[in-house]
Order: C-alpha cells, then structure tokens, then sequence
C-alpha cells in the first residue's frame, strides 16, 4: 500500500526505515520508495502537480 501512495504522488517519504516482515531490507524498501517518489515528481502526479502551480486567489 505505501509503495502505491508514493507511486500515485499521494505520500512523500519520512521514514528511518525498518526491515519488512516479508524480509525486505530496510535499504532496498527505501531506495525504491526514492525511485517511485521521484517518478511521481518527474510525471506530477498527485499533490506533486499542485506543488508546481501557482496558487491563485
């Protein structure tokens, strides 16, 4: 579930991270948080497309 909320740019990271009960290392699980929130940056998806535009009132 968190990895899609990063994905869909619903969620930024915040985390020291811990190892998953799946065995998944704390380092991969969030290296590839970084590469999926970066993807979400670069496609501004989400909240990443309204943190670019200007807010208007």
């Amino acid at each position: 579930m968190h990895e899609r909320l990063v994905e869909e740019g619903l969620a930024q990271i915040y985390t020291m991270g811990t190892d998953l009960p799946d065995g998944t290392f704390r380092a991969g699980q969030t290296k590839r948080l970084h590469v999926l929130e970066k993807a979400a940056k670069a496609g501004k998806n989400g909240g990443w497309e309204l943190a670019r535009k200007p807010i208007r009132s």
